[in-house]
């Protein structure tokens, strides 16, 4: 459970920083989604380990 415990806070970290954006502006809520819902296929990626990873959305004003 570890591993999967990692990627759960990284989600849930994401989800927090996402949700800041948000409400101070910085990201449009379609842009949060996006961001967000990004977040989650890369968090899933790197819990099944599939072939190719998913590309980042070309979206202005994500923060890494």
């Amino acid at each position: 459970m570890g591993a999967h415990a990692a990627l759960l806070k990284q989600i849930d970290q994401a989800s927090l920083r996402v949700g800041l954006d948000i409400d101070s502006g910085v990201l449009t809520v379609a842009e949060g989604e996006t961001a967000l819902h990004w977040v989650t296929r890369k968090a899933y990626y790197q819990a099944s380990q599939h072939a190719s990873p998913p590309e980042q959305p070309k979206t202005q004003g994500l923060h890494k």
